[in-house]
């Protein structure tokens, strides 16, 4: 069978406590595997897959969207699987390569606070036209 705890509870690794920082907490209480569905804002994806696993409180996921042909000019934004922890520090990294389209120096971040990123190019954000017909492979983790 498998081992199973209660809510709230896990597994301690206080007696390995040796970093230099300041730990907030030693418990593993949380692991998670599981797919997602990146949803855009004002548009519906041509492709739309994603993938993460939640080790604690840090997320690790990858994705899969493909822009629809479309003139919305709405910021481009794809949703993750949980909400961004809040505050200064909490906004993750990701990577992103594309295919299909024009698009150059395309840079994606993660707002603390909120459940999705959003796309720019050289500081500008990018509208779902921006991106229009382009494939995009995403990944990336934060802290929930």
């Amino acid at each position: 069978g498998n081992l199973a705890f209660p809510s709230g509870q896990g597994i301690d690794f206080s007696a390995t406590g040796t970093g230099t920082g300041t730990s907030t907490s030693e418990l593993l209480a949380d692991y998670e595997e599981g797919t997602f569905v990146p949803v855009g804002f004002g548009i519906t994806y041509s492709t739309a897959s994603g993938v993460y696993t939640k080790i604690g409180n840090t997320v690790i996921w990858s994705a899969i969207v493909t822009f629809p042909t479309t003139a919305d000019t709405n910021v481009a934004r794809v949703t993750l699987p949980f909400a961004i922890a809040a505050g200064n520090g909490n906004r993750g990294n990701c990577s992103i390569g594309y295919q299909d389209g024009p698009v150059t120096n395309l840079t994606a971040l993660h707002s603390a606070g909120t459940s999705y990123l959003s796309f720019y190019v050289g500081g500008s954000a990018q509208t779902n036209a921006n991106l229009s017909a382009n494939t995009i492979f995403l990944g990336g983790s934060y802290q929930v």
